[in-house]
């Protein structure tokens, strides 16, 4: 055997055994919470479920897992307070026009 044809098959060898053994992502807490920050909730349920199959008795990990599923089925109402009367938009903004920083609000 040629010098070539023994380094290309000793090349092979290294190369074959130092690749992973499966091609999936690693699924951790971690990479599932990063996925929640990112707002890929979605992708963020699908690992933690993987991984409470594979732990059932994790109370924890259940628990971050239902109120993920939660959030999509309920998700939370708007940051923006919600002012059904239009009296107090405009006593609001009275009150805005009528402060002063320096001295604090006037009297009317």
């Amino acid at each position: 055997m040629s010098d070539s044809l023994e380094i290309q098959i000793e090349a092979e060898r290294v190369r074959s055994s130092t690749e992973p053994e499966h091609s999936e992502p690693i699924q951790t807490r971690t990479m599932a919470e990063l996925f929640v920050e990112q707002g890929s909730v979605g992708k963020a349920i699908e690992i933690f479920r993987q991984l409470a199959r594979l732990d059932p008795d994790d109370a924890l990990l259940r628990a971050r897992l239902a109120e993920l599923e939660d959030e999509i089925e309920n998700p939370p109402a708007s940051n923006e307070e919600v002012v059904e009367d239009s009296s107090t938009i405009g006593l609001y903004f009275r009150n805005l026009l009528e402060f002063d920083p320096k001295t604090g609000p006037t009297d009317s």
